[in-house]
This record gives structure tokens, C-alpha cells and sequence, in this order.
């Protein structure tokens, strides 16, 4: 379901829908614009009434200044005369006002006539009469009042009647009232185009170069042509562009009004494709990389940066003439320049003198080193006492590299001959223990002879004896033919459990008398190997005979397969307890005539499990062993082939032998 959601989400039809909602809002928006470039009155968006709005008190404001501008015309005749040229222009406006000595009216209108009016303000000292009542225009009122008397009201001498015609009046509601419809609507249209390009531009800001089939990010076309502070500069440019264009106010009328809109639609297209294109290397984290600065400036870095590393490369790494070279001719061009600036020299002086220090110090470490070597002493590292990557440190480094052999094959000197020795010594005590019974045995039966009660005794020890001398020839036998690979090999298509299983019941007498408990765990899919079966089973019958030997009695033993899909080898596992303190590593343990039981008191020739690790390296397997305290772990890795489905009946998850 939710790779379903993902796919339709992010699919391109729906990018596109969402590209050309934002488009049509955009025009959407335009269109409203040019519906209100009409609108005279823009506060009847928020004002429905005229006579409760902004400009009606404005116009107020503007009268009583103009009235108390013409009374005072003695004083100002120029402000006279753009008073009265307001009071001209708008003829629909009243007033009759005195300041107790000159009159200024346009019209006969007594007090009471002026109060009949819907809109009409009287001033004077005693009172201030607005209708409408007006918070804003009562404010200016009293300010001016306060301005012209001092703060002493008592003195205000001035006593206005302004009023608006009933014609004008009414005429500037109705125009009112259609602005304010016409302003409804525009904005009706603007708030869900301006919502509808919010939604739409969210939903490409989080979709935009994302794919239904993965979750990384797509670069297009347009991000890896366009770099990005070019895409940007291209945003500004228009944005200031637009701006100027807006703050000019074009005309705008019928012929006109289709391109314009046809260009800014233009504009808005190539601006999302740009914006759009900004988030896609923001999410593929390109945003700066992908800039012409960036790119300027990394080239302009990797240039310095070569010609730096050619310079420190060839003093500090190059052959050590060409250095000598270059410092004696800095010198000499120091010593020449000293001539006219002899500071210089005294510069230049002691750095030769230090370099000189450096590189002599240097050698004559590397030469006690090399006598230390030639005197035995292999043990020394030069590395720490060299650092750099020049001549006199690659040839520290080779030194160190030549003792670290040196000591290396000391180390496996030293190893080969003790592994020698423990070889010969516990050849020579596995075959000397039996031989030495067979020959006391043989001894005793001369002396008594055949008819001694005793000679049956002695014959079974001799035959057990013989036999066991036997095994240890085979293993020998067999050990070296594994060792060398010298063995017949014919790898087959083979079937783990059922290999193990009969296995197991071939050995049932032994598990019965062993009192061990093997719990045997197989996947329920047939689990097929490549391999000899002859030889694998070798290998599973010589570990479960060291569990035989050495497994404490009374425990469990663990079989189990293991089948990791990642890999190409299918694992047997094989666990028990061990009656013996294992104190032995694991690496000798796979060495021959390696005995967990150091005393070597128990059967056993120390070969199974050297042997069992050769036929598996002959299979292209392994084997490796894992301790843990008393815990013997044996993991034999066999490669896989692939299996065909069967008929045959499933196999049972858990197999338990038991024994009481």
C-alpha cells in the first residue's frame, strides 16, 4: 500500500498537474489584479461603510484645515489662495466658518441646516458635533484645537459647519459599495490561487527529483546544464526587473493587458523551473559544488596545490642531488643577492647550516641502525626515528622492512624446529607405547607358553595393540597423502542431512556406549554441498570420533547446518564439552599428533583433525575451530551447489538421539 501511495505520488502526471495549478493561480491572480484597477475607494475591502471609513474623515480633516488656513489670510495669502483653490476643485463640499471677525462660506446653509445633513461636522469653543461620530477625525479635531490655542481650549476662536452635498454623498456610496464588490471577489480569487500555489509548490518542493521507483535524487536536464549562483543571478534578475517594472506602474489597458499577462505567465514558468531546480541540487547536497565560483575556485586550488605538492614533492621526495643542487644554488643566488642587501646572509647562513644538520643527522642514524642489525640487533625500528618521504626515509623504511624480516623468519626458525622436535617426540611415543606392550607381551608368553592361563589375556593385549600400531601406520599413511594431495577427488552433488544421518546410525552402537546425547538440527529445505562423499564423510567420521575420545560423558553434542543465503559455503557445525581442560590453542590443534590430552594417555594418534582440515582444503572447504572454556566447536565449510525440489518427504526440523 505505501509503495502504491509512493508511486502515485511521485508520478509525473501529478508533478505536472501541480506545475500547471501553480500557472493557472498565477493567472488567476493577474486576472484579479486587473479586475480592481478600477477601484478608487481600496478601504471597502475592510470598510463597509463609507461614512465609518479612513478617506471619509480624511476628506474632513482636510476641509477644517483648509477653512482655518482661508480665515487666517492676512497672515498667509499664498496659503489663502491654494485654500480656496482646494475648496474649487471639490465644490461638493459645504462650510460656513467665522473666527468672530471674517467669514468664509460657499453656500446659505444656517446651523440647523448644516445638522440635517448624513454628514456634517461643527467646531467650536464649546462643543465638536461629528456625524457620523468619527474616533479618528475627533482626535485630528482636538490636536488642532490644542495646536492653535495653546492648550488653552477656552481660546479657540474659530466656529466651523462643514458638510457633504446629499448628490455627492450618495454617488461616493454607490461607488463604494461596487469597489467593495469588485475588491470581494478579487480577493476571494487571489486568497485561493496564492493558497492553491502554496500547496502546489510544497508538494514539488518535496516530490521534486524523486523517483516512485527509488528514494534518491535525480538530477534533470536543466540542473546539470544550469550551474547554480547562475541560476540564481537569473532569479535576481528578474525579481528586480519585475520590481522596477511594478514600481514604474506601466499602463495597463485592453490592447496591452495579453501580453503582459502572457509575459509574466512566461516569467512565473521559467522561475519554478529555476527554483525547482535549486531545491533538486540542495537535496543532492550539489548546491555549492555545482556553482561557477566553486568551480573557478577549486581549479584555481588544485593548480596552487600541484605546483605546491611539485615543489615539496622534489625537495622533500626527490633524489637527494637534485635537492643538494637546488640548496647550494639558493645559496649561491642568496650569497649574490647579500652583496647588495647583506642582511640576507645572515638569513640564508644559518638555514644551509640546519639542513645540512638535518640530513647528516639523519644518516648517520640510519648507519648505527645497519650496524646494529649487522650486530644482532633486529628488534630496533627506524620508522619513528625517520619521518618524511624522502630518499634517506624510504631507505630507513627499507632497512626496517629488511629486520622485520629478518626477525620474522628467526621467529618462524625457531617455531619450525620446536614443531620438529614435538613431531619426532610424539611420533616416537605413539609408536614406541604400543610397541613396547607387544613386546613385554611376546616376552611373557615365552616364558609361560601357550598353555598359561594367562595366554588369552595376553593375546588380546598383543592384537589390540597390533591394532592400534595398525590405525597409527593408516593415519600416518593417510595424513601424508592428504598433506601432499595425492588423493582421488569426485566432487558430487550431495545432501548434508542425509550424509549425517547415516552416518549416525552407522555409528549407533558407539553413540550408545559413549552415553553422549546428539541433538541434531537441520533446515527444513534440503541442503545440498559439492563434494567427495567418501572424503567428507572422513572428515565428519574423524570429528565425531574426537567427540568419542575426548567429549565429557553425560553431555550433549550439537550437529547442526547452517545455510547463509550471502554466502557460498553451507556450514556443519559440530559442539560437545570437553572432559579435558582445554588449555591448547586453537592454531595447534590443528598440528599434527596435537593431542588435547597432554598426557597422551587416551587413544587417539593427534592426526583427525589435521587430516580432516587437509581433505577439506582439498574440496575447496575449510575447517576451523572455535574454544570457549570447556566448549569444543568444529566448523566445517563446504561449497554450495545448487539443489532441485524434490518429492521426497520433508525433514523433520530437530532430530534427537538419546541415549540413558
Amino acid at each position: 500500500m505505501a509503495t502504491k501511495l509512493k508511486k502515485i505520488s511521485r508520478s509525473i502526471l501529478l508533478k505536472v498537474l501541480a506545475f500547471i495549478i501553480i500557472i493557472t493561480s498565477v493567472l488567476g491572480i493577474l486576472l484579479s489584479l486587473y479586475d480592481v484597477k478600477d477601484v478608487r475607494y481600496f478601504e471597502a475591502l475592510t470598510k463597509e461603510n463609507f461614512l465609518e471609513s479612513t478617506d471619509h474623515a480624511q476628506i474632513y480633516a482636510d476641509s477644517i484645515r483648509n477653512v482655518i488656513t482661508a480665515l487666517n489670510w492676512y497672515n498667509h495669502l499664498q496659503e489663502y489662495n491654494v485654500a480656496m483653490g482646494y475648496f474649487a476643485r471639490n465644490q461638493w463640499i459645504d462650510y460656513n466658518a467665522t473666527d468672530g471677525t471674517d467669514i468664509v462660506k460657499n453656500t446659505s446653509r444656517s446651523k440647523e441646516s448644516f445638522a440635517s445633513l448624513r454628514s456634517h461636522v461643527y467646531i467650536s469653543n464649546e462643543r465638536v458635533d461629528l456625524s457620523p461620530d468619527s474616533p479618528e477625525l475627533r482626535s485630528y479635531i482636538s490636536m488642532l484645537i490644542n495646536e492653535s490655542t495653546g492648550g488653552n481650549t477656552s481660546n479657540f476662536r474659530y466656529e466651523i459647519n462643514i458638510g457633504l452635498s446629499e448628490s455627492f454623498l450618495q454617488s461616493t456610496i454607490d461607488q463604494w459599495n461596487k469597489d467593495r464588490q469588485t475588491l470581494l471577489e478579487a480577493a476571494k480569487i487571489a486568497i485561493s490561487s496564492i493558497l492553491a500555489i502554496l500547496i502546489s509548490f510544497i508538494y514539488l518542493v518535496f516530490v521534486t527529483g524523486k523517483k516512485s521507483s527509488d528514494d534518491e535524487i535525480h538530477l534533470s536536464f536543466v540542473d546539470k546544464l544550469l550551474l547554480t549562483d547562475l541560476n540564481l543571478a537569473i532569479i535576481a534578475t528578474f525579481m528586480f526587473v519585475g520590481i522596477d517594472v511594478v514600481r514604474d506602474g506601466p499602463s495597463i489597458n485592453y490592447y496591452n493587458i495579453i501580453p503582459i499577462i502572457l509575459s509574466i505567465l512566461l516569467v512565473a514558468c521559467v522561475l519554478i523551473v529555476l527554483v525547482l531546480s535549486l531545491i533538486r541540487h540542495m537535496k543532492n547536497k550539489s548546491f555549492i559544488k555545482h556553482s561557477l565560483i566553486y568551480i573557478v575556485l577549486s581549479k584555481i586550488y588544485k593548480i596552487l596545490h600541484n605546483i605546491y605538492r611539485f615543489f615539496i614533492e622534489l625537495f622533500l621526495g626527490g633524489p637527494l642531488m637534485i635537492k643538494a643542487m637546488i640548496v647550494l644554488s639558493l645559496f649561491t643566488v642568496a650569497c649574490i643577492l647579500s652583496i647588495e642587501f647583506p642582511p640576507l646572509i645572515v638569513v640564508v647562513f644559518p638555514v644551509a647550516v640546519y639542513l645540512v644538520f638535518i640530513y647528516v643527522k639523519k644518516f648517520n642514524l640510519i648507519k648505527q641502525i645497519v650496524k646494529n642489525i649487522k650486530d644482532g640487533d633486529i628488534k630496533n625500528s627506524i620508522i619513528a626515528t625517520i619521518a618524511g618521504r624522502g630518499e634517506l626515509a624510504m631507505l630507513a623504511n627499507d632497512i626496517n622492512s629488511i629486520a622485520e624480516g629478518l626477525d620474522k623468519a628467526v621467529k618462524n626458525e625457531v617455531k619450525s624446529q620446536r614443531m620438529k622436535s614435538e613431531l619426532i617426540s610424539n611420533v616416537s611415543h605413539d609408536i614406541k607405547t604400543p610397541l613396547t606392550s607387544i613386546i613385554n607381551y611376546v616376552d611373557l608368553l615365552k616364558k609361560e607358553g601357550m598353555d598359561s592361563e594367562n595366554a588369552s589375556k595376553y593375546l588380546d593385549i598383543l592384537e589390540q595393540k597390533s591394532q592400534r600400531l595398525k590405525i597409527l601406520t593408516e593415519d600416518l599413511f593417510e595424513a601424508a597423502k592428504a598433506s601432499s594431495g595425492d588423493m582421488p577427488i569426485e566432487l558430487e552433488r550431495l545432501d548434508v542431512f542425509s550424509l549425517i544421518q547415516q552416518g549416525l546410525a552407522e555409528l549407533d552402537d558407539r553413540i550408545e556406549k559413549s552415553g553422549l546425547h546428539f541433538k541434531v538440527s537441520i533446515p527444513e529445505e534440503k541442503t545440498y554441498v559439492l563434494a567427495d562423499g567418501r572424503l567428507l564423510w572422513r572428515v565428519i567420521e574423524n570429528l565425531l570420533s574426537n567427540v568419542f575420545k575426548y567429549a565429557l560423558r553425560g553431555s550433549r553434542v550439537y550437529i547442526g547446518v547452517v545455510n547463509d543465503e550471502s554466502s557460498d559455503k553451507i556450514s556443519l557445525i559440530i559442539k560437545n564439552i570437553s572432559s579435558y581442560e582445554l588449555n591448547v590453542a586453537v592454531d595447534e590443534l590443528m598440528e599434527r599428533f596435537k593431542r588435547a590430552d597432554e598426557s597422551r594417555n587416551s587413544e587417539g594418534s593427534g592426526l583427525g583433525l589435521a587430516i580432516a582440515k587437509d581433505l577439506m582444503e582439498m574440496q575447496k572447504g575449510s575447517l576451523n575451530l572455535e574454544i570457549d572454556g570447556d566448549l569444543f566447536k568444529a566448523i566445517v565449510n563446504i561449497p554450495k551447489c545448487e539443489y532441485e525440489t524434490t518429492d521426497n518427504a520433508e525433514v523433520e526440523n530437530n532430530i534427537e538421539i538419546e541415549n540413558s
